[in-house]
């Protein structure tokens, strides 16, 4: 049984037995061989699996099962398929790599398309809302030197806030969506009081 191959796995992988894992995952993944199974187990399973330091899913489970799965999803623009791609980004990368792969996207393009083709999702909007603001930390995380993520005059990062504000129903994050707002304007003075100085330097 499938599951039976698979609890091996975890059972080996938790007591550090390297080599019973890696037979036990690829006894697992040669048994759910039809599209429809995959599909069965990638739904039902996919976000639960263990991952590593690196937040990765065991790539046999990911390459085999999950991915054809999603790639197909991914195609048809299926909210669940392109939510299930952006909480397993990091082993999605390396499909941003390859010939064969999808075009690069970030992490929170393909929550926003999840997002946007079904609004009244809960799940949707909290991982939209978690993964901007992952975002809003990455952009100012050298602040005061600057605002990194975006080119002036950061109309992205702009909507992403108002986005964000609309998807932070219960305002917990609001103090900190408006300190990153704070910044990006002060970031956005900054350049253009610069950019002032310059040409009055030039006349």
């Amino acid at each position: 049984m499938p599951q039976d191959h698979y609890q091996d796995f975890l059972k080996y992988e938790r007591l550090g037995l390297r080599d019973e894992a890696q037979k036990s995952v690829l006894l697992f993944v040669k048994s759910v061989s039809s599209f429809a199974d995959k599909e069965i187990w990638t739904h039902a399973n996919l976000l639960s699996v263990e991952r590593n330091r690196s937040f990765q899913i065991r790539h046999e489970i990911y390459d085999v099962i999950a991915y054809p799965v999603l790639l197909e999803g991914y195609k048809r623009d299926d909210p669940e398929c392109l939510y299930l791609m952006g909480m397993t980004f990091q082993n999605l990368i390396y499909y941003m790599k390859q010939p064969l792969g999808i075009s690069w996207c970030d992490r929170e393009d393909l929550l926003k398309r999840a997002y946007f083709s079904e609004p009244s999702s809960g799940k949707y909007r909290t991982a939209l809302l978690s993964a901007l603001m992952d975002k809003f930390r990455d952009c100012d995380h050298e602040w005061p030197v600057g605002i990194l993520g975006d080119v002036f005059p950061f109309s992205e990062l702009k909507q992403d806030i108002v986005l964000a504000l609309k998807l932070d129903k219960r305002s917990q994050c609001a103090d900190r969506i408006s300190e990153f707002s704070d910044r990006v304007d002060q970031y956005i003075e900054r350049i253009q009081t610069r950019r002032s100085d310059k040409l009055d330097k030039t006349d």
